[in-house]
């Protein structure tokens, strides 16, 4: 019950109506910025980084910065 409730908390904590910018692509790498709301109505833009392993995308780095209104 307790790792139920962790995982609801850490998923409330996280953007919602996410919008995906153009990625940029340099070889194996990967970056793009992103921008929605949190359920609080605050604005979040962050950016992700990814990489090519294995013939597969997958996350290297994922930052957002909140903002209110």
């Amino acid at each position: 019950e307790e790792s139920r409730e962790a995982i609801m908390y850490v998923l409330t904590q996280r953007p919602s109506e996410v919008k995906i910018g153009t990625p940029a692509i340099a070889g194996n790498s990967a970056s793009f910025t992103v921008h929605g709301c949190m359920r609080s109505g605050e604005e979040a833009t962050g950016s992700v980084k990814m990489v090519l392993e294995g013939g597969k995308w997958k996350v290297r780095e994922d930052k957002w910065k909140i903002t209110s209104k």
